[in-house]
């Protein structure tokens, strides 16, 4: 006897089994799987980009570009010899986009659902040492030319060392370690880049100015964004959190003092800022570390709250027809096991296996 039950899941998530569907898969002696999705039904969705070497500005071909969701769903895509890339598939809530190429830093970045999103310029850049960092900037076509600018402090003295931009694209440490300015994009989208060997060994302050638009008040600047590898990891990412109206036109993103980064999110000129003390920097740190704890508790929290449902309440009402009976526990004096497995792709099956068991009531589960 075959215990195959087709299901039809509404457009509102719900689904309906009989006590006849459910009693032919419970009375069936032989091996048999009954497979049901789970969950929200999604928006079609649609991501669109290109990816782009952070060193030679040169399009990545052949990068692997992911569309998941917390759902389970999962879209998969490669860049061509432009780095272009255009990705769809169902999302439900909020969609994330990662970037992978075999060398290179991984990279993400999230979506919403039901739209299509133009994700401009990803910038990929290959594994560091660990002790080495990198600063990319991307942007739209508009501005069109915007900069980096670096400056490097000693640590103990606080005396200025350098001040790297496009005039003077390094800096020499000495032993053989460089800073150096890899791009200077002049043409929209970026990426501009710098490389800082053993990071940790001096002060800085970074900032964006743009050059040809002189302002930080004008139009497609909350398409820039500044990220930080460290090592082969992506620490940290920014984009403009500027206050209504802001004057001047140097975006002031960060500080980094005694090795930790310090967020600034200022618009002033050029040379009006102020370096952290050491006593704020460790503040900082303090305070990331406290909020990352909190974001790592939130996401196991939601995952396990998430595995209970699927294990336990989905289940439930998978045994639930849409009239008032309820078959939440089925008598099955079988001599076998019922085994629920919940795949990545946000289904549950239910499979059969012969065992020696006493008769008892059942809860599939």
């Amino acid at each position: 006897m075959s215990a195959d039950v087709a299901i039809t899941i509404e457009e509102d998530g719900s689904y309906t089994i009989t006590q006849e569907e459910l009693l032919q898969f419970a009375t069936d002696i032989e091996d048999d799987d009954m497979t049901a999705i789970i969950g929200e039904q999604g928006d079609d969705t649609t991501v669109t980009g290109t990816v782009l070497d952070a060193e030679s500005s040169n399009p990545v071909s052949g990068a692997e570009v992911t569309l998941t969701d917390g759902a389970g769903n999962s879209y998969t895509t490669v860049t061509d010899d432009s780095g272009n890339y255009s990705v769809s598939g169902s999302i439900v809530n909020e969609g994330t986009v990662t970037i992978e190429q075999e060398g290179s830093i991984t990279t993400s970045f999230v979506v919403p659902a039901g739209e299509e999103t133009n994700g401009g310029v990803t910038a990929i850049s290959e594994v560091l040492d660990d002790a080495d960092m990198r600063v990319v900037v991307t942007w739209g076509d508009d501005p069109r030319d915007l900069d980096n600018h670096l400056w490097l402090y000693d640590q103990d003295s606080g005396q200025e060392l350098d001040h790297i931009y496009y005039r003077d694209m390094s800096y020499n440490q000495g032993g053989g370690d460089r800073v150096t300015q890899d791009v200077d994009d002049v043409n929209g989208n970026g990426p501009e880049t710098i490389t800082i060997p053993n990071y940790e060994d001096m002060n800085m302050h970074y900032s964006v100015h743009n050059y040809s638009g002189r302002s930080w008040d004008v139009d497609g600047v909350e398409e820039v964004q500044v990220q930080i590898f460290v090592g082969d990891t992506l620490i940290q990412s920014f984009t403009p959190d500027l206050p209504d109206n802001p004057q001047g036109d140097h975006w002031h993103v960060f500080d980094i003092i005694d090795g930790v980064i310090v967020p600034s999110q200022d618009v002033s000129t050029e040379s009006n800022f102020e370096l952290p003390t050491s006593e704020e920097a460790a503040s900082a740190r303090m305070a990331l570390t406290s909020q990352k704890s909190s974001q790592v508790m939130r996401k196991s929290q939601a995952l396990a709250k998430k595995l209970t449902v699927m294990n336990q309440a989905s289940v439930i009402s998978l045994l639930r027809t849409r009239s008032s009976q309820t078959m939440a526990m089925v008598p099955i004096p079988l001599l076998r096991k019922k085994t629920l497995t919940v795949s990545s792709q946000s289904a549950i099956t239910l499979t059969t296996e012969m065992v020696a068991l006493p008769q008892q009531n059942w809860m599939l589960q």
